[in-house]
C-alpha cells in the first residue's frame, strides 16, 4: 500500500519441516500482522576445518623456561615471566613479526637470582608491570615492578616486596593477579595450611614501591591453584581447588573482610 506500514515484535515457531525456496509479501495498510512460514534448510556437513597450524617454535631460554606467564605490551611486544636456570625468576620481552609470525627476543632480566616460581604479571601501565611469583628457598611470595622499553626490547626491576614469609605456619605458592582500580591489584594464593588467601597490593607510581593489605582467608580448608578474574570494579571471581581437590569458586569484594590495605 501507499501508507506506512509499522513493524513491531517479530516472533518465530518452529513446526515441520518444509522445502527450500523463496517468496515474497507485503503488507498493506489496513493489515496488522500476517503469517509467514520460513522453511531452513538442513545443516550441509561440507568440508571439515582444517587443522591447526604450527609455525616456526623459537627457543626463547636455552636451559630453562618453566611456569611461564604472558601480558600483552603491544600488538608485537609480549612480555613473559618464567622460571630459568637454577630455579631463579626471568623476565623477557618477546617480539612477534606479524608477517612471518617470527618470535625474537629481548635481553631477558634475572629478577630474582635466588628463587622465582610460578609468576603471574598484571600491568600498571603502558610500560609497567606488576610480577607476583614464589620466592626465596622456602616459599616465600613477593611482588616486583618491571619497566619494559619495546625500542631496546630490555626489562629493568624497579622495586620488590614481601607479600608473605614462610615460617611453621605459612607456605605460600601459586599466586594469582589481577588489576583492581588505580593502581590496586588482587593476589589470590595458597597459604598457610594450604588454605586460600587474598590480598590487596598497592603500587607508588611515583617510587613504584609496593605496600601489602592484610590478608584475608577466602578458604579455611584448602585454596589450591587459584585463578582470578575481574567481574566489575568490585567483585572478582575466584576458582580454586578446595576441600577435597574438588572444584570451588567464590566472590571476592575487596573493600570488606580484612581485604582494604
Amino acid at each position: 500500500g501507499t501508507g506506512p506500514v509499522s513493524g513491531g515484535a517479530g516472533h518465530v515457531t518452529q513446526r515441520l519441516a518444509g522445502n527450500s525456496g523463496t517468496s515474497n509479501f507485503s503488507l498493506t495498510a489496513s493489515e496488522e500482522a500476517r503469517m509467514v512460514t520460513i522453511a531452513i534448510a538442513p545443516f550441509s556437513q561440507g568440508p571439515a576445518p582444517p587443522l591447526p597450524s604450527v609455525e616456526t617454535p623459537y627457543e626463547f631460554d636455552t636451559i630453562k623456561g618453566k611456569h611461564c606467564d604472558l601480558a600483552r605490551i603491544d600488538d608485537t611486544h609480549f612480555l613473559c615471566a618464567y622460571t630459568g636456570d637454577g630455579d631463579d625468576g626471568w623476565a623477557v620481552i618477546l617480539i612477534v613479526d606479524p608477517l612471518t609470525w617470527e618470535v625474537t627476543k629481548g635481553t631477558p632480566l634475572e629478577y630474582d637470582s635466588i628463587k622465582g616460581k610460578e609468576a603471574s604479571l598484571a600491568q600498571i601501565d603502558s610500560t609497567h608491570f606488576i610480577c607476583a611469583y614464589q620466592g626465596k628457598a622456602k616459599d616465600w611470595a613477593y611482588a616486583t615492578v618491571l619497566t619494559v622499553n619495546t625500542v631496546s626490547n630490555t626489562v629493568v626491576q624497579e622495586s620488590v616486596s614481601l607479600v608473605e614469609n614462610e615460617s611453621d605456619e605459612f607456605s605460600v605458592k601459586k599466586p594469582a593477579i589481577v588489576p583492581m582500580t588505580g593502581n590496586r591489584f588482587l593476589l589470590a594464593y595458597e597459604g598457610k595450611d594450604k588454605d586460600g588467601f587474598a590480598v590487596v597490593l598497592e603500587v607508588d607510581t611515583g617510587t613504584w614501591g609496593i605496600s601489602v593489605g592484610v590478608p584475608f582467608e577466602f578458604d579455611t580448608s584448602k585454596g589450591k591453584d587459584a585463578d582470578l578474574i575481574k567481574i566489575d570494579s568490585s567483585h572478582y571471581l575466584c576458582a580454586y581447588g578446595g576441600d577435597g581437590d574438588d572444584g570451588w569458586a567464590v566472590i571476592l569484594v575487596p573493600g570488606t573482610q580484612q581485604i582494604l590495605p
